[in-house]
Order: C-alpha cells, then structure tokens, then sequence
C-alpha cells in the first residue's frame, strides 16, 4: 500500500510537469542559455581540476629528455600501386 502511494505521488507531479511542459514555448536564446549550463555543470570537475593542475604545473620544473627513443624501421613496405586500367580491361575481357 505505501508503494502504491508514493508512487502515485511521484508520478501525479511528474505527468503534471510534462503538461505544463508542452504548453511553454521557450525562445532560441533560452535553449543556448540552458545548453552552456549544461556544459559547464557536465565539465565542473575538469574546470576545478585543470585550474588547481595549473597553478601547481607553473611552479614545478620539467627536467629534459634522458635520451632518445628510436624507433624501428618497418620490415617491409605495404603501400602498393593502383592500376585504374586493370579493372576496365578485366570488365572487356568478360563476355555479358
């Protein structure tokens, strides 16, 4: 019985909303309005971050590179040359 009512009380505000929802007509500037909102409180975490990151990143000193990697040459080449005529000469051969 209290499953039932909570519910039912959840869900009567809810359809409610969405009926009010479809009689409001928002504006252009308003979706982009709600659109940067959105953006920024999805990215809040990487803004904190970045900036905190930032100012810890300017005082310490990078060292230089060790050494360098090399890497290795490949074995052999996959790159091969297209012969456009092929095809056509492959198609006047066939009979229809």
């Amino acid at each position: 019985m209290q499953i039932s009512i909570a519910s039912i009380g959840t869900m009567f505000p809810i359809v409610e909303l969405l009926e009010w929802m479809k009689t409001v007509s928002l504006t252009i500037p308003a979706y982009l309005l709600g659109g940067l909102l959105l953006a920024i409180a999805s990215n809040y975490d990487r803004l904190i971050n970045t900036t905190s990151n930032s100012a810890t990143a300017s005082q310490e000193t990078i060292p230089p590179p060790t050494e360098a990697i090399e890497t290795p040459a490949p074995r052999r080449s996959i790159s091969f040359t297209i012969n456009p005529t092929a095809h056509i000469k492959q198609q006047k051969a066939k009979p229809s």
